[in-house]
């Protein structure tokens, strides 16, 4: 999951969002904009991640860490969308 992790955040600043530093499986980011619009767009790509305004963070989505290529076509998913 450290390899996953550490290629999100490498790519957060390109994508234009934050990236938390993570001990876990999954990492949380912050879209910078209503996290929600994203998640349904993302889940139009079959990418699924999980929105966070539950907890009271409208604009951060949890993003679980995968296996390289599952990392990479939620990046290139993110990439389509925020872009």
């Amino acid at each position: 999951a450290k390899s996953g992790i550490a290629k999100f955040r490498a790519a957060a600043p390109e994508l234009g969002v934050i990236a938390y530093p993570s001990l876990g499986n999954f990492l949380l980011i912050d879209v910078k904009r209503p996290a929600q619009e994203i998640y349904e767009a993302l889940l139009h790509k079959g990418v699924i991640v999980r929105p966070m305004a539950a907890w009271g963070l409208a604009t951060h989505l949890r993003i679980s860490i995968g296996t390289d290529a599952q990392n990479e076509r939620c990046l290139n998913a993110l990439r389509s969308v925020l872009n």
